[in-house]
């Protein structure tokens, strides 16, 4: 068994592809009122109960809401049909902007 330094990072996996990841490089999402909500590290307060990591890509989305990873991650029945898709992408975008924006600031 390999140990983890003081220094490593968290790492989660997406439930849309399923490859670990670091938290950083991952958007979380909770379920609020029946909604897929995203949050960042930022945002506060934290949603209360169970939540899921996606990479910030549409092809992440896609494949987690087309292979039920939701209501796996959530333990909860969430509605391929109740999810609004364009909503969630756009917010995916958002997140992935800021992330590279993020990055770029912490490499020369």
């Amino acid at each position: 068994m390999a140990n983890a330094t003081a220094t490593s990072a968290p790492t989660r996996t997406c439930v849309g592809c399923r490859r670990r990841a670091t938290t950083d490089a991952l958007v979380r999402l909770a379920l609020a009122d029946g909604r897929l909500v995203l949050w960042g590290p930022k945002a506060s307060p934290r949603p209360a109960g169970r939540g899921a990591s996606l990479h910030p890509e549409a092809a992440c989305l896609r494949a987690a809401l087309a292979s039920g990873a939701f209501g796996r991650a959530f333990r909860s029945k969430v509605s391929v049909t109740s999810v609004d898709e364009a909503d969630l992408l756009q917010q995916l975008t958002a997140a992935a902007s800021a992330a590279l924006r993020s990055v770029n600031r912490i490499q020369p």
